[in-house]
């Protein structure tokens, strides 16, 4: 909660900036354009307000930040596939060695690692195609995972419904939704457009009706 509060208090504070000349003694137009690439309004008070030295701590804590974040998805992706799928099986076929496993795991970040960049490439031309800013296309990509668990979770927490079925088949269903609503495909023939958050609200919906198919235990 601290954290939130944080950065809603930075987007107050930047709207208050740039909206209210009277304020800010700001009267310039604000092109939020880099290099022709489009950015956020934090970037664009980063690259014309904060003085040289500022900057490069900021954009060294943005780094850190993302290093910290990769390392920490790395270590859980591994972490939960040879803990929850790789060492059960192998324990069946009475593999019980721990060195074994420690290597299985490094293999494994290696193996997410390189399935992480790959899909770091293809956002990369994806977000160039949409043409959309950074942090919306960022979030448009969470809906697509996020909208099949929240359905998951929430028939989980309200209700008792739901079993080894209707779960891969609530989170396709939310990926299928999300997936149906982007620009590119409905959006583009029925001329549509749906921000990410009302995508996510489709595809969390039709992921607990997915999951209310199934009889109450």
């Amino acid at each position: 909660i601290p954290v939130a509060i944080l950065f809603l208090c930075i987007g107050l504070l930047l709207y208050l900036f740039y909206q209210h000349p009277e304020l800010s003694h700001l009267s310039t137009d604000v092109v939020q354009k880099f290099d022709g690439e489009k950015i956020t309004i934090f970037m664009y008070y980063i690259l014309h307000e904060m003085p040289e030295g500022m900057r490069g701590l900021v954009t060294v804590g943005a780094v850190a930040a993302a290093l910290s974040s990769s390392n920490s998805v790395l270590g859980a992706m591994s972490s939960v596939a040879i803990q929850d799928l790789y060492r059960p099986w192998k324990e069946k076929q009475g593999v019980n060695d721990e060195m074994h496993f420690i290597k299985a795991g490094r293999m494994a970040v290696l193996l997410f690692a390189v399935a992480l960049s790959a899909m770091a490439m293809l956002s990369y031309y994806w977000q160039r195609y949409t043409e959309l800013p950074l942090l919306s296309f960022a979030l448009g990509v969470m809906a697509f995972a996020y909208t099949g668990l929240l359905g998951v979770f929430g028939a989980a927490i309200f209700t008792k419904r739901g079993n080894a079925t209707t779960v891969p088949l609530a989170l396709l269903g939310g990926f299928m939704t999300v997936l149906l609503l982007q620009p590119y495909v409905l959006g583009e023939l029925m001329g549509v457009k749906l921000g990410f958050s009302w995508q996510i609200l489709a595809g969390t919906v039709v992921a607990f009706g997915v999951m209310m198919t199934a009889k109450e235990e």
